[in-house]
């Protein structure tokens, strides 16, 4: 694998000025640059990823690339087993890793064992945050599908699908039978039975409900989720919020004790509360918050 860093590159890719883009390419390597690695040489045409990013599998699927390799948190995601044939891997299993003879790794940022697949293939981890120089300023999940664009050689497609996306947002929240986009709600993930509130642009549901629907997420939830401290308590008064919806990403779907707990808490009516999997809504790939919009709409239309 072929590495070079310099001073001045260094500032520019981390500043987002540079970061992703191709600056050399023969008939069969470019070179990029990336934000940890600096210039870093990959194969022209990327035929066997591995992908440990929830976003990105789905995402390469859309832009005509299969991964050999998909991260075992997305195992139980319908639309990847719908859609990928690649092989489940988790992190830090790099034999499974080397077996697959990977042309590519993309991983998350930071990641403890880069270090160890950068001697099986090329390896670009990747922080996800936007950039001031971004063409989807705060849509990250835009933002990451174009940088994968870039580095897999399909940055025309990638622009092309993302502009289709934009386009595709006052379509879909049209098919709401109420108007939102002045109602608050908050995004919460239940994990080991325990409740953490979401920011936005953070997966779990939280892209389709603050983006493409356009709820809004109140002061007082954004004040909690800038403290230390993003757990919600259930036996805590989080009335202030004055939400009108509450999204709840869980795999427990129907219990309806939680549900009372919740709706006591935030002084919400149980009926507004919406309960989502959070296998499904865990990924926000394109495809995936496409899906978890319309699933949002078809329970919102049908209460």
């Amino acid at each position: 694998m072929k590495k070079l860093i310099t001073t001045g590159l260094l500032f520019f890719t981390l500043v987002g000025c540079n970061t992703y883009q191709e600056v050399e390419s023969d008939e069969t390597t470019r070179t990029i640059t990336t934000e940890q690695a600096g210039h870093l040489q990959i194969n022209k045409t990327i035929k066997r990823p591995v992908l440990f990013r929830a976003a990105d599998p789905l995402n390469a699927e859309l832009l005509g690339v299969s991964p050999a390799g998909i991260n075992s948190q997305l195992e139980h995601t319908d639309l990847v087993k719908e859609k990928l044939n690649g092989e489940f891997i988790t992190p830090g299993d790099t034999d499974k890793v080397k077996k697959l003879n990977p042309d590519l790794i993309v991983t998350y940022a930071p990641d403890e064992y880069s270090s160890e697949y950068g001697e099986i293939a090329p390896t670009i981890e990747m922080r996800y945050i936007t950039s001031a120089f971004s063409p989807y300023k705060k849509r990250i999940y835009l933002t990451h599908f174009y940088y994968l664009g870039v580095i897999l050689n399909k940055e025309e497609e990638a622009k092309t699908i993302a502009d289709d996306f934009l386009e595709k947002i006052p379509k879909l929240r049209r098919e709401l039978n109420e108007q939102v986009t002045d109602k608050n709600a908050a995004v919460i993930l239940e994990e080991n039975n325990k409740y953490y509130l979401r920011p936005e642009f953070t997966s779990y549901g939280t892209e389709a409900v603050f983006d493409i629907l356009g709820f809004k997420q109140p002061k007082y939830i954004k004040r909690i989720l800038e403290s230390d401290d993003s757990k919600v308590y259930v036996d805590e008064d989080y009335s202030s919020a004055e939400l009108d919806y509450l999204f709840v990403a869980t795999e427990d779907l129907d219990n309806k004790e939680k549900q009372a707990q919740l709706a006591k808490a935030f002084n919400i009516d149980d009926t507004k509360i919406i309960y989502i999997d959070m296998y499904n809504f865990r990924p926000n790939d394109l495809q995936s918050i496409e899906y978890q919009t319309k699933t949002i709409i078809d329970k919102l239309n049908n209460k």
